[in-house]
């Protein structure tokens, strides 16, 4: 029941000892505010001014203020401003609350970019330092337009000349050099291509370079069918032809006096400076002045640079060495005749 009360005031330093009857209110002078007692708490509990002013609390005044300002203060904010501690995070900086954050990271947690879409990153390839792919990289073409029109762009890009491909395994590379040349390098003292259909199904052959410096094809077995030395000399395992068919030549003509012909060659005998082998053949100057058709000139490497050298083709002299044979013939069937 409501009991008639008599309306006290005083200073908050009197109100400090003040207990008060249960239920009664009294005015502080000093905080210009009501205060509610309970009949055993000294200084009573004071309210709330309008102006929150005895409010000591700033964080909560001014959320409180800002709510009333804007009329979206509601019950469930007052839930909140109830639960707010007096040592607030809001004054924290951002590298405080990030070092806060770390104290619960976890794998798998999503922090530290530990996963990204579902994906743990230890299973990102990384390109800020060596690392290992162990699965299959597929690269798709990337037309672009550039200085010479639609370029692919489906590259893997080496920065460095001597870079590559390399098999850890088998010690085998693949790479270009600063000297714009190709290399390939084996895990053993010879090298190769070896050409099959598909991966290790049927082999169709190979280009082979071996310890001897021997360079050049092998069949599908894996012996040699054409192979050149290291002084150039070649050998095939098989006939040597060439077109001769009638179908592929015009202007055909008898070679005439080929026994006059035959007779401004010389043959010779020499030995090859390079390795001072002994041979037998024609000095090809020579056979130019005669037969300059048999005469090819080209320029080859040399270690004092590029020369200019001349190669026979002596497979042709045999055309003028069966009509010599033919004429030298004739003269012996002629004279045969005569006696």
């Amino acid at each position: 029941m409501a009991k008639l009360l008599k309306l006290r005031r005083g200073t908050t330093s009197q109100h400090s000892s003040f207990t008060g009857a249960e239920g009664e209110v009294t005015i502080d002078t000093s905080k210009d505010t009501a205060v509610v007692h309970d009949g055993s708490q000294a200084g009573g509990r004071p309210l709330a001014r309008e102006d929150l002013n005895n409010v000591a609390n700033n964080t909560v005044r001014d959320k409180v203020n800002a709510a009333t300002d804007s009329n979206t203060f509601t019950d469930a904010d007052h839930s909140k401003l109830n639960g707010i501690e007096s040592g607030a995070t809001a004054d924290q900086s951002a590298s405080e609350i990030l070092t806060a954050i770390k104290t619960v990271d976890g794998s798998g947690s999503g922090l530290d970019a530990d996963t990204l879409d579902g994906v743990h990153g230890s299973s990102f390839l990384r390109s800020d330092t060596a690392d290992t792919m162990s699965a299959t990289l597929s690269v798709d073409r990337i037309d672009v337009t550039g200085t010479h029109g639609i370029e692919n762009e489906g590259w893997f890009r080496n920065d460095d000349s001597g870079d590559g491909l390399y098999n850890t395994g088998t010690g085998q590379h693949f790479y270009s050099d600063h000297d714009d040349y190709w290399n390939i390098a084996g895990g053993g003292s010879a090298n190769a291509l070896r050409f099959r259909d598909e991966y290790n199904t049927t082999v169709r052959g190979y280009v082979y370079a071996n310890n001897s410096n021997q360079i050049g094809f092998l069949n599908s077995g894996a012996s040699w069918s054409f192979k050149v030395d290291n002084s150039g000399n070649a050998t095939a395992t098989g006939n040597v032809t060439a077109y001769s068919d009638a179908r592929l030549k015009t202007n055909v003509n008898t070679i005439n006096d080929a026994l006059s012909i035959v007779g401004k060659l010389r043959g010779v005998s020499f030995d090859w400076k390079e390795s001072g082998k002994p041979s037998i053949g024609v000095i090809a100057q020579e056979v130019e002045k005669v037969l300059p058709e048999l005469v090819l000139t080209q320029q080859v490497l040399d270690p004092t640079g590029e020369k200019e050298v001349k190669s026979v083709d002596y497979g042709k002299i045999v055309g003028v060495l069966i009509n010599a044979i033919n004429e030298l013939k004739a003269e012996v069937d002629e004279l045969k005749g005569g006696k």
